[in-house]
């Protein structure tokens, strides 16, 4: 077994023989992890002397190598990445999570943001695209076709709607 927690975004205190190897995983954790200048535990609430001592793991790794079950919730622990929305925001409201992991997430959501924003710029560019397409050629069409005042006035009355309801047709859909 490896026994490490997560203390930066690219590092992990691998340290046998550590005293945080004998803290157990719970959903409902006695301590709060701080991997700041060094690993500390922080008490949650108050505690009778021979308490169990846990955290959860997920508040301290972005994404577990070896992912396992919780022995008493049946959980499968893997991670802050791999938690439902729901769950994150949990944690995160509780103020469980290390800064590390908040840089992750947050980082993941604005990777995510930046995603969908291209998405819907591109979609926008080709219904544009499509439209622009559809009224040059109706206006090809008016331009070409009217010559005379009466075929302007017919143009405006029936062929200038048609345009305008295909290029309505066009960029909807």
């Amino acid at each position: 077994l490896r026994f490490s927690v997560q203390v930066a975004t690219d590092k992990h205190l691998d340290t046998p023989g550590a005293l945080f190897q004998w803290l157990q995983h719970e959903e409902e954790p006695s301590l709060r992890a701080d991997t700041g200048e060094k690993l500390e535990f922080y008490a949650l609430r108050d505690m009778e002397a021979g308490a169990l001592l846990s955290f959860n793991y997920n508040t301290t790794e972005w994404y577990m190598e070896t992912p396992f079950t919780c022995g008493m919730s049946g959980i499968e622990v893997s991670g802050f990445s791999t938690l439902e929305l729901s769950k994150q925001r949990y944690l995160a409201s509780e103020g469980l999570i290390v800064p590390h992991v908040y840089t992750l997430w947050r980082e993941q959501k604005q990777a995510k943001d930046a995603a969908r924003m291209a998405t819907i710029v591109d979609a926008w560019k080709l219904d544009h695209a499509q439209a622009e397409k559809g009224a040059s050629a109706c206006g090809r069409s008016r331009r070409r076709r009217a010559t005379t005042r009466q075929e302007l006035a017919r143009l405006v009355g029936t062929g200038m709607r048609s345009c305008a309801s295909s290029t309505r047709s066009n960029a909807g859909g």
